[in-house]
């Protein structure tokens, strides 16, 4: 009897996990697919929304090409991508142009199939309310990071949450854009979240040689081999050229000097 309960309580898990992993696999192959396909062949009427909403927000891989799979502009469908510098790794669902057409910006997007109900407040009756989670923001703000780091961009790129609905009764979908608050707020959660791992884990983790430094003049993320002290100023290559340390240590020095002469002249005023 007991068997049978407990076989009877995990079959509806397997088959929601079943039917995520479809609508996940019909939307990647959408969006990877090299010919022109129409959404109204699908019959799951959520399946259809969320393909049309790809088609008016993100940008089909097939269109540009997979020769030039690592350039931080064009679209990446389950790209892995790695954070050599605090440990760790994830598969994207997508990644690239996002936003009307003619106003892309790189995004993360990240598909979820959920239940959706309606709402039962009062000042949302009526009306649907997908379910998002802090586990979605961190583990797309973790993703930003990684590619902020292996693309060397000067900000992670904004984060997007799609919930398609496998409800009968209420289907769609429903888009969310996370806030830069939010973004970060999800960033710092993930970072204890992996230390806590790593402490109990007992996980040797250690630094690679080479690790990613934003310069203090240009804002520009620069590789370096050396540890970087974090109460100190660092200058890239290219500042450095140019003289941007010495212009700086200049007017630090002509700053000190005036800031002397006022002191002697309220000293003398004194006497």
């Amino acid at each position: 009897f007991l068997a049978r309960v407990v076989e009877a309580y995990g079959e509806p898990l397997k088959q929601a996990a079943e039917r995520g992993s479809e609508i996940h696999a019909e939307l990647q192959f959408h969006i990877e697919k090299p010919q022109h396909e129409d959404p109204n062949d699908y019959k799951n009427p959520s399946v259809v929304a969320a393909l049309r909403w790809i088609d008016s927000h993100l940008d089909r891989c097939w269109e540009n090409g997979y020769e030039r799979k690592n350039d931080a502009q064009l679209p990446h469908s389950e790209d892995t991508v790695v954070n050599t510098v605090e440990g760790y790794a994830g598969r994207v669902d997508y990644w690239g142009p996002y936003g009307p057409e003619g106003n892309r910006k790189a995004a993360v997007v990240d598909f979820k199939s959920r239940k959706v109900t309606m709402s039962s407040y009062k000042s949302r009756r009526n009306k649907p309310q997908p379910k998002f989670y802090d586990e979605d923001c961190m583990q797309l703000a973790a993703y930003a990071e990684a590619i902020r780091f292996t693309y060397n961009l000067q900000k992670a790129p904004p984060i997007v949450s799609l919930v398609v609905s496998t409800n009968p009764d209420l289907e769609g979908v429903f888009p969310r854009e996370w806030t830069e608050e939010e973004q970060d707020r999800g960033l710092a959660m993930f970072r204890m979240c992996l230390s806590l791992w790593r402490f109990q884990k007992n996980f040797p983790y250690r630094e690679t040689e080479s690790r990613m430094v934003e310069c203090s003049w240009c804002k520009t993320l620069v590789s370096s081999k050396r540890k970087v002290r974090t109460d100190r100023s660092f200058y890239c290559k290219a500042c450095k050229q140019s003289g941007v340390p010495q212009r700086i240590a200049q007017r630090k020095y002509t700053e000190k000097l005036k800031h002397q002469e006022r002191n002697i002249k309220v000293v003398q005023g004194y006497n």
